[in-house]
């Protein structure tokens, strides 16, 4: 076989390998895992609960200021299904909007703004404020939904 065709695969294997590497997703840091209640099981595995109501939602509190969150998680993890209730203080007015789910709250200075819904699809969807004058639109964090356990 011809040499540079060997050093040519070589080097493409290489830089392949590299950006492996180098794009490789890393967990993130500051994030809140909710945890959603599950049923418990005897010995024997089987279920000794009644089906569960609703689950009450899981509180979820995000600050505002300036236009960026200033207090909450920035990642917020949960299992698909999970019900969420997202309290949203701004010290400005403004439009907090959930892509993926198109949920929106409107927000006025100071006074706690209320989301509750069910995480019903799975993925990674970017919270953000839209507002007006310097910080008029801004991300202020993701929420991930995964698959439930098997």
């Amino acid at each position: 076989m011809n040499r540079s065709l060997i050093l040519f695969a070589a080097l493409t294997a290489a830089l392949l390998i590299g950006l492996f590497f180098l794009f490789k997703p890393t967990p993130p840091s500051p994030a809140v895992t909710v945890e959603t209640p599950t049923a418990a099981t005897d010995e024997a595995g089987s279920s000794t609960a009644q089906p569960a109501p609703t689950p009450e939602a899981q509180p979820v509190r995000l600050v505002l200021a300036q236009g960026h969150l200033s207090d909450g998680p920035a990642i917020i993890r949960v299992e698909q299904g999970t019900r969420l209730r997202l309290t949203i203080v701004s010290d400005g007015a403004g439009e907090w909007h959930l892509h993926g789910y198109d949920l929106h709250a409107q927000l006025t200075e100071q006074t706690p703004a209320e989301v509750t819904f069910v995480a019903a699809h799975s993925g990674r969807f970017e919270h953000e404020l839209h507002g007006t004058g310097q910080h008029a639109h801004g991300a202020l964090g993701v929420i991930e939904v995964y698959p439930p356990s098997p």
